[in-house]
């Protein structure tokens, strides 16, 4: 049963999220120092300001505020040095799958995780998603997104599918926007706010206090 398992997936993932926020994160955590930038159904990204002079990949050693409560709770959730595979791909447990210094997030399921400045030319990117393209056939670089997220213009791609019809291999081309900074999903409002995308209805008919 496929549409159950994916209502279940969803549905524990998104208790675990807040389960893993409020009872741990919030309790030990200064979230002062913490944003959330990015969450998908298994994904959480976080912008951390931790230390300016030891490597980015120091994750919340810098930003604990209970130190007592973070060494008592931290290996039911966290992965620690020398710990097994098992140990760190723990059932229910956060794993730490990239760590980078600078992270653009376009919109939900496009967002790009770089290291070095972004005024530096040696730009590495870590980690390029796209809703709906592949990164290695759309060829997009994380200047696309930083332009797109800071002129609000439009990046299109074309790329090659391969389709079957009556029994006919053909190479069809499509030129698809890859980078736009919406989402037809939701509708992303200002101090990080945001509400599900309903027909005719834009950021303008929502007010904040």
């Amino acid at each position: 049963m496929p549409l159950q398992e994916s209502v279940f997936k969803l549905d524990n993932n998104k208790f675990w999220y807040l389960n893993f926020v409020y009872n741990f994160l919030y309790k030990c955590i200064d979230m002062d120092r913490v944003h959330f930038c990015n969450m998908d159904t298994d994904q959480m990204y976080l912008a951390i300001a931790g230390s300016k002079i030891e490597c980015y990949k120091y994750g919340l050693k810098y930003v604990i505020k209970d130190q007592g409560f973070f060494d008592q709770q931290y290996k039911e959730w966290l992965p620690w040095n020398d710990c097994t595979v098992a140990e760190e791909k723990k059932l229910m447990g956060i794993t730490i799958e990239s760590q980078g210094e600078n992270f653009v997030c376009i919109a939900p399921k496009c967002y790009n995780l770089y290291k070095e400045n972004e005024q530096n030319d040696n730009i590495v990117s870590l980690v390029n998603r796209m809703k709906g393209v592949s990164e290695v056939k759309a060829d997009i670089t994380t200047n696309d997104h930083i332009k797109c997220l800071n002129d609000g213009c439009n990046i299109n791609v074309t790329i090659n599918n391969l389709q079957m019809k009556m029994e006919v291999m053909s190479t069809i081309n499509m030129k698809k926007s890859v980078l736009t900074g919406t989402h037809n999903k939701i509708v992303v409002l200002i101090y990080g706010y945001y509400t599900p995308f309903v027909y005719g209805i834009s950021v303008d008919h929502y007010i904040i206090e």
